[in-house]
Order: C-alpha cells, then structure tokens, then sequence
C-alpha cells in the first residue's frame, strides 16, 4: 500500500510543479520496463503521449525562464495542473473501489494545487526583481526538484513521503508571507509629530488677550490698556474695521456679531480673577484681638 500511496503523491505533487515532465518521466521509464504502472496509467507509455509530452516539457521548460511571461504561463495551467493531478493521483490506485478513488482524486488535486500556488506565488515575487539571473536559477531549481522528486516517489517512496510533508508544511507557513511580502518594500507613512498644543494655545491666548503687548495672531488689531478688573479703558480703541473693507465675507452681520461676541469674552473673561470668591465649604478666619489702651478688645 506505501508504493501506490508514493506513487499517487508523487505524480499529483509533480503535475503541480512540472506536469509535462512529470507525464514524460512516468511514461519513459515505463517504455523502458524500470517501473511498473497500474493499467489505469498504462497510456503513459504510449509513443505518442511521450512525443507530445516532451515537445511541451521543451516549451515549459523555455517559457518558465523568461520573467512575467512564466506568471501568465502559470495562470494558464491553473486549470490544467490540477485536474491532470486528480486525474493521475486516481489512476495510481488502479482499480480499486470508487470511494477511495473519489479521495484519491480530490487529496491528489490538493497537493497539486498546493504545489502549483507556492511555485506561482513565488515566482510572482521573484519576478519584481529587475534583473533575470534568479528567475532563470528558480526555474531550474524547480526542473531538478521536480526530477528528483518523481524518481524518488517511484523507488524510494517512504523518503518521499517524509519530504513531501515537510514541503506541505513549509508551503503552509509560506504562503500568507508570500500575500504580505510586496508591501515589504512599500514605505509606511510616518505618522506626523505632536505639537505642544497647549504650549502654542497658550501662546495665541496671551496674544489675543485685550492689553497684550503681543501682535495678535487673529488678523485684528491690538486692542488698548484695560484696567485691573478687565473693563476696557473708556478712550481705548475699538478693533479696527478698516482692514475688513476689502473682505466682503467679513462684513455680514453674523460676522460682525460673532466678533463682537469674542471680544466680550476676552475683555470679561479676566475679571473672574480680580475677585476672588470664597469657597462656601471653607473655615471662617480667624480673627486676632487687638490690644488697645493696654486692654484686648
């Protein structure tokens, strides 16, 4: 059961990968009696499976090598790769019953599908690269991977088998960093610093407030002295107006009044301080006898 069990993993993860060369090597090294197929597989060896095979593996071979044009290669035989990969995964079970021929086909086409995502996944990065040296090394690392791996699912299929699930897990683990990786090279925006707000704040309060010796920061004209309980000096100048001439969306009246109504409150709003009003929760003071005559009254 190990060696129909390699072999349907063997050939499903190859389609995935390389399915031309794949079908070539199964049908060449049937020709030539080093293996042994299922009769289900037995069209492999045909004369003219293996001439069409390998005229594709050359067109494979030449089209995976050259950038932008393998990713369009491999969305192409998104719809061949995995179905030829459930199609070999159950015909390497030969006839055996059709429930597990059903789960033969649907695990084959899964493994074929993995295998064939991680190698378009990661050929779509390489291929951001400007230069072509390491789509040309990819490519042919995954030729010999491919060779290598189908040879050792047909002779030694318990090494296989421990190599194809280390493969699936590293495709796991893989492949939501391959979705995340072109933003890598994306800069993030900075978000920008904080200002002391309170610091500028204030600095605008005691600019705009009614007897700074500051400019204003408004767009209004410095206003006169005030007295100490925050009531405008009688002779003191108004805000000048004269600047608003030339602005028309100044000179409504809403306008006016919403200057007039911040001018109160700048003027007023520091008279709060002048007197100070007791807590009512607050002890009373104590009074101190004064001595007069040489008596405490």
């Amino acid at each position: 059961m190990l060696e129909p069990l390699s072999l349907a993993a063997g050939l499903s993860w190859g389609s995935g990968l390389r399915l031309y060369l794949t079908v070539l090597m199964a049908g060449v090294l049937q020709r030539l009696g080093l293996i042994h197929l299922p009769d289900t597989l037995a069209v492999l060896a045909s004369p003219w499976v293996i001439g069409i095979a390998a005229a594709l593996t050359v067109l494979e071979f030449l089209a995976d090598k050259i950038p932008a044009f393998d990713s369009l290669w491999d969305a192409v035989h998104t719809f061949i790769r995995i179905p030829a990969g459930a199609v070999l995964a159950a015909g390497a079970l030969g006839h055996a019953d059709p429930a597990l021929l059903t789960v033969a086909a649907l695990a084959g086409g899964t493994l074929a599908g993995t295998a064939h995502l991680a190698k378009a996944g990661t050929r779509a990065l390489i291929n951001l690269s400007p230069e072509p040296v390491s789509n040309v090394v990819t490519s042919s690392a995954e030729d010999g991977m491919t060779f290598v791996g189908v040879l050792l699912a047909l002779f030694v299929p318990l090494l296989f088998l421990v190599l194809l699930t280390a493969f699936i897990a590293c495709s796991a683990w893989a492949l939501p960093t391959s979705r995340s990786a072109p933003t890598r090279g994306v800069p993030v925006p900075r978000r920008r610093k904080v200002r002391n707000t309170r610091r500028i704040q204030a600095a605008r309060w005691a600019a705009n407030t009614p007897g700074s010796t500051k400019p204003r920061t408004d767009g209004m004209a410095t206003p006169g002295p005030r007295r100490r309980c925050g009531r405008r000096h009688p002779r003191a100048p108004l805000p000048q107006q004269g600047a608003d001439r030339h602005r028309p969306w100044r000179s409504s009246r809403t306008h006016r009044a919403r200057l007039k109504r911040e001018s109160r409150a700048r003027i007023l709003m520091p008279a709060a301080r002048c007197t100070p009003r007791k807590h009512p929760m607050a002890a009373p003071l104590r009074q101190t006898p004064s001595v007069h005559w040489g008596r405490a009254s």
